[in-house]
């Protein structure tokens, strides 16, 4: 074999072999990073220091140095003056470093505008995408962050799902519902990983700010079915139907969070206005109960009140009457007692009550026309004059006053 095709077969085992580890760099020097393998190809370390030019070396290692040992000030520095010093002599490192220990100072808009340098000279440089993103958003620059995590997703050979999270909650936080809505859509996909619970919250939300609810229900759907005893879940699933007025689902929902843990005094006011939106006001009472909590106020019993009047069960209308007045005497809540002593043609009753309205509020025309008109049944033509002529020219109740008042002096001229 002649020496010439020795030489070549040499060259050409050489050039099979792989690579002793750290044996990649400018200066042939070795690097204690391995290369990355990214997706569908070797990927070599964006972040390794043999890739600084010699020059700029000794500041960036030492700011490295200066940073492990919570120096960061000092880093910001020492790469602050190399830049001043030598401004043409820049590189995606340098501002890369730069960037994270501004960030760490919280320093967060000058830590983006090096971030933004840092990939401008490197678009590769995923950590520092994810930086970009992280510093915007901090100072509620959402576009940029959106942009920021989503390129640093995209250019990082993990693809960690948490940043495509991030830039679809940056997007939605900037006001951009289809953008955030094709993120979360993404996500849910499960080719990155599994959503959590909680972030389904954001795609229930980018699909109603993107006016597109119905993209959203197929992954909705698919979040109950995956976790059908997570409450979080049921009440997400509430929270939407109530954003397409779907009341009746939202009403299940709720009543199903219900039974997987507490709800909240809120939420049994919610769902009590819920039954009361479809037209079962006695499945509102229980839930209104519920609202009053541990110190009941007069507007929760009101609520209670109400239902129960419109369920048609007075005798509970009257005890929780009774039980709110020992808390609280209110206007309102005196003048649902007359409405129901008037509906039970209990006159007497009725004529107190609301003579009792008229003491805590004045102005209310309309206790006046209801003691005028009991008073009237009563047979206290005077006692019903004088209050409906108080009345006779109210926008709401002067009509229905002069025609009582008209009814009071025919039963006067009759003599009855």
């Amino acid at each position: 074999m002649s020496l010439k095709t020795l030489m070549l077969l040499v060259l050409a085992v050489l050039t099979l072999a792989p690579l002793p580890a750290g044996a990649v760099g400018s200066d042939n020097s070795r690097s204690t990073t391995l290369p990355e393998i990214g997706v569908g190809s070797i990927r070599m370390d964006p972040y390794a220091l043999d890739l600084v030019p010699r020059r700029l070396r000794k500041p960036v290692f030492r700011a490295t140095v200066l940073v492990k040992r919570g120096e960061d000030e000092a880093a910001v520095r020492i790469l602050s003056e190399q830049l001043e010093n030598e401004p043409d002599l820049d590189h995606y490192l340098l501002r890369y470093h730069l960037g994270r220990s501004l960030a760490r100072l919280e320093r967060h808009a000058e830590a983006a505008e090096q971030y933004r340098a840092a990939v401008t000279l490197n678009p590769e440089l995923d950590r520092a995408w994810i930086g970009l993103g992280d510093s915007a958003y901090k100072i509620k620059d959402y576009a940029t962050a959106a942009e920021g995590f989503e390129q640093g997703f995209h250019t990082s050979p993990e693809r960690p799902i948490s940043v495509l999270y991030s830039a679809a909650a940056a997007a939605l936080q900037d006001g951009d519902g289809a953008h955030s809505l094709q993120l979360f859509l993404e996500l849910e996909t499960g080719k990155w990983g599994t959503m959590k619970p909680e972030w389904y919250r954001g795609l229930a939300a980018a699909a109603l700010k993107a006016e597109d609810p119905e993209a959203a229900k197929p992954g909705l759907e698919r979040m109950l079915s995956r976790y059908p005893d997570d409450p979080v879940s049921w009440h997400l699933w509430y929270q939407f139907n109530v954003g397409t007025k779907d009341y009746r689902e939202a009403a299940i929902a709720l009543t199903v969070t219900g039974y997987l843990r507490d709800l909240t005094e809120r939420e049994h006011d919610q769902l009590g206005d819920l039954f009361n939106m479809l037209g079962t006001p006695a499945l509102s009472l229980d839930q209104y109960r519920g609202a009053l909590g541990e110190q009941p106020a007069a507007h929760g019993y009101e609520k209670l009140v109400s239902a129960a009047l419109a369920a048609h069960d007075t005798d509970t209308a009257l005890a929780t009457i009774d039980e709110a007045l020992a808390y609280e005497k209110t206007a309102r809540l005196y003048s649902l007692q007359g409405d129901v002593f008037y509906r039970l043609r209990d006159y007497e009753s009725a004529r107190e009550a609301f003579a009792r309205v008229m003491e805590l509020d004045p102005e209310y025309s309309r206790a006046y026309l209801m003691v005028g008109y009991c008073s009237l049944e009563l047979g206290n033509k005077e006692e019903a004059l004088d209050n409906l002529g108080r009345v006779s020219d109210d926008p709401h109740h002067g009509d229905i006053a002069q025609l009582l008042i008209q009814r009071a002096m025919l039963l006067e001229e009759s003599g009855s």
